[in-house]
């Protein structure tokens, strides 16, 4: 049982400077929690350890052979301009040398916009990118009181300098310098976002004076101790898992990963918004941290080789004589000579970088949970069997057990006795827990999970599986005090379609209209139950490509009726005349009378993507290799059920699309693994006389795989956001492609007029572009109002 908290009276000098932190709370105000003082300084475990004699050492040098041949430069880059492909068929030409297959755990390098990436080493595999990374084409962180508070760490509470002063030079310097539309960007980009499918993890920077969250859609935001004020920006399409704030710099790497095949690791500048280096892996990430000075950056894995180990730029650095296991924590000292990692089994192996020797093994407590490090370094803590257990880093000894009914540690490196959110009996309550003291029950005003905690400055942060944040702190009595960081009151555009040179944006059950950047969108359609919308003929469309929905018709101002039932979602919708074409997502194609919804023609067939009817007789579609047919694209003639595979390799086409202004002409993607994974923009040229001499280009490449890339054709010119960065535009006519600025959040769709070039982004704002500059003209959120 806890001991119950008493009154602690905290400093008059903290209490007034943590008063112009004070926020509103839910319930009512009172004094913010104080927070640890920092373990007394003194040779951490590590560096004990490094001065003891050396036991294994390793003959293996820091580079090892390349594992990865010499690529072609025909791959997307990240940072630079798009270069068209000259090739008159690139689709014939062979691919560049295949990059070798690494040992399972080892990363490779991926892309590096603004340093040169090395060549990889032990294991690693270089793959199919230049040295910038964007689409090129194909031619581009002691004194206790008896209570229930956190006791206040002194050292980083009184701080010597205006921090919003000095938030304010650091994003007076950044801009100094760059593009128009680039600082235009990166000043929206100090907006507050809730994350969509929760908050994956919070880092504190104590460096600089704030901490970052990250969330499972690919956002970071970073917020100032002082102010509060947020500044968010897209890193990836993919959910983050696991973020690690550099100690001494504003640098933050990521953990990215679908869940499945792709685990990659980036590392980012926060103050430019580049990215300098980025690493796949061919296993999970289990642990991400960085040596106590920041020289290096321990990767965790669930793969035999158990950790790699990366320096400043990027490269591998061999530490250990032979693989210590699955690493699920990784520290150094102060000094970094020497590593600890702690490991499933319970295995503790400490290892001297320079010598590449193990110096000592200790076997301690198996299977911690979340294990983390606190009280400088000195200690491990973790969870195991209903108890916060820990464990004395020097020597594996068990030092305590606190009783716990579950654990989300939300400690620093600095705090004397664990921290961690615990949940309560009801599964609506929870407890801020230090040690044997416990809070009193909290509940959140919007009822959710917590998925991420950290000690940050004098409170505690959380996140929750909703997206929001919450920063708790604790009055007189010891009762938890909440704030929401991120109150987000905008609403997501879903999907955006154009007619007559006007911009059609869905978002929430409304669809609205809107001419030009400056005007402001007026609702035409309500009551629209999909998140898709194509224009047919005098109205729109609307279904739904995330769960099995009616496709509904409406014209401006009348309310969308059933047009047809499938029995499961659709995967893409297309008109041609009065013919609507919609690809079911387990049963294959259906043509219907856009007129009654008829059923028209069928082709019943396993892993088609998309469908584009091409005239009365032909139908071009889009596939998967699997089944007989080995080709990704197909013409069918719906006249007399002829399927012609049409030449072009590899593994899968999408997202095929035509155009009303060049006939016969069309585009879409191939995704091809034989070599390595690359993402190719097709143009093509249909033949419908003799589709065997049909034609077909790889206009632009990307050496990765991306099937959430868009595009839009307008005959003319192609946009698209393959890369998984900014948009590319590609002139079909000159063969030459140029990649727009990019906002804070990436384009996940996007099309043209002739005046305007409109996205909809990940979190569903929307950006305008002129299309004969390219320049970002607008930014724009809805919100309730």
């Amino acid at each position: 049982m806890s001991r119950p908290f008493k009154r602690f009276l905290l400093l008059p000098l903290f209490v007034c400077l943590l008063a112009s932190v004070g926020a509103q709370t839910t319930g009512n105000a009172g004094t913010p929690a104080a927070v640890s003082e920092p373990a007394a300084a003194g040779t951490t475990a590590a560096d004990a350890q490094a001065q003891q004699g050396t036991s294994e050492t390793s003959d293996t040098s820091d580079n090892g052979a390349a594992a990865g041949e010499q690529q072609t430069d025909t791959n997307i880059d990240s940072q630079s301009p798009a270069a068209p492909n000259t090739a008159e068929n690139p689709a014939e030409e062979s691919d560049g040398a295949g990059a070798v297959s690494a040992s399972d755990g080892t990363p490779s390098d991926e892309i590096a916009p603004d340093t040169p990436g090395s060549p990889g080493t032990d294991n690693t595999v270089n793959e199919k990118h230049n040295s910038n990374g964007n689409v090129q084409g194909n031619a581009v962180n002691k004194d206790h009181s008896k209570n229930g508070h956190i006791p206040e760490n002194g050292a980083e509470t009184e701080a010597s300098f205006d921090e919003g002063e000095a938030d304010a030079a650091l994003q007076k310097n950044r801009l100094q310098g760059q593009d128009l539309s680039v600082r235009n960007s990166l000043e929206r980009s100090l907006i507050t976002h809730r994350f969509e499918g929760g908050v994956a993890a919070i880092a504190d920077s104590s460096v600089t004076r704030s901490f970052f969250a990250a969330g499972k859609d690919g956002f970071i935001t970073r917020f100032s101790y002082r102010t509060m004020k947020p500044e968010t920006w897209q890193v990836s399409t993919m959910p983050i898992k696991r973020i690690a704030a550099h100690p001494k710099k504003a640098l933050i790497a990521v953990y990215e990963t679908d869940g499945f095949s792709i685990h990659k690791i980036s590392l980012w500048d926060w103050q430019t918004k580049k990215q300098l280096y980025a690493k796949r892996f061919t296993s999970s990430v289990l642990s991400l941290s960085w040596s106590a000075q920041g020289t290096y950056l321990f990767i965790g894995t669930a793969s035999t080789e158990g950790i790699t180990v990366l320096d400043a730029n990027g490269n591998v650095k061999k530490v250990y004589p032979r693989p210590p296991g699955i690493v699920l924590l990784a520290a150094t000292g102060p000094s970094e000579k020497s590593i600890v990692t702690y490991g499933e089994t319970g295995r503790l192996v400490y290892a001297d970088i320079a010598k590449k020797s193990i110096l000592t093994q200790y076997e301690t407590e198996d299977r911690l949970e979340n294990p983390e490090l606190i009280k400088n370094y000195t200690q491990i803590i973790g969870y195991k069997n209903g108890n916060v257990v820990v464990v004395k880093a020097a020597s594996g000894e068990v030092l305590e057990n606190y009783p716990a009914r579950s654990a989300l540690f939300a400690g620093k490196i600095t705090d004397s006795l664990p921290v961690w959110i615990e949940k309560g009996e009801s599964g609506r309550t929870w407890y801020l827990c230090q040690g044997d003291k416990k809070s009193p029950a909290f509940s959140l005003p919007h009822p959710a999970d917590i998925t991420a905690a950290r000690h940050v400055d004098a409170a505690v942060v959380i996140g929750t599986d909703d997206g929001r944040l919450y920063r708790l702190t604790q009055n007189k009595d010891a009762e938890v005090l909440l704030t929401e960081l991120n109150i987000d009151v905008s609403i997501p555009i879903r999907d955006i379609c154009t007619k007559d040179s006007k911009i059609y944006m869905l978002s929430g059950s409304t669809l609205y209209v809107s001419t030009s950047s400056a005007d402001k969108p007026e609702p035409v359609i309500q009551s629209v139950l999909g998140d898709r919308c194509t224009v047919y003929g005098n109205g729109f469309l609307f279904w739904s490509a995330e769960k099995n929905a009616p496709l509904y018709y409406a014209e401006e101002g009348q309310t969308p009726v059933v047009l047809y039932r499938p029995r499961e979602r659709l995967n893409s919708v297309s008109v041609y005349n009065d013919t609507i074409a919609a690809v079911r997502a387990f049963s294959g194609l259906v043509l219907l009378d856009g007129k009654s919804g008829k059923q028209l023609f069928t082709y019943q067939a396993a892993g088609l993507q998309d469908a584009v009817q091409v005239d009365d007789t032909f139908v071009l579609i889009t596939k998967s290799t699997g089944g007989v047919i080995r080709q990704p694209i197909l013409l069918i003639n719906i006249k007399t059920g002829e399927t012609m595979p049409l030449n072009m390799d590899g593994d899968i086409a999408f997202s095929v699309q035509g155009n009303n202004k060049v006939a016969n002409t069309f585009s879409c993607f191939r995704l091809k693994t034989e070599k390595s994974e690359q993402t190719d923009l097709m143009t093509m040229k249909l033949d419908t006389a003799y589709p065997a001499r049909s034609s077909f280009a790889a206009a632009l490449s990307y050496s990765d795989e991306d099937l959430q890339a868009s595009l839009y054709d307008d005959g003319y010119a192609v946009l698209t956001t393959l890369g998984k960065n900014q948009l590319t535009y590609y002139d079909k006519r000159r063969r030459s492609s140029r990649q727009l600025p990019r906002d804070y959040a990436l384009p996940r769709k996007a099309l043209m007029t002739e005046t305007y070039i409109v996205s909809v982004n990940y979190d569903g704002s929307l950006s305008w572009f002129n299309r004969r500059t390219m320049q970002l003209l607008q930014y724009k959120t809805f919100t309730e109002n």
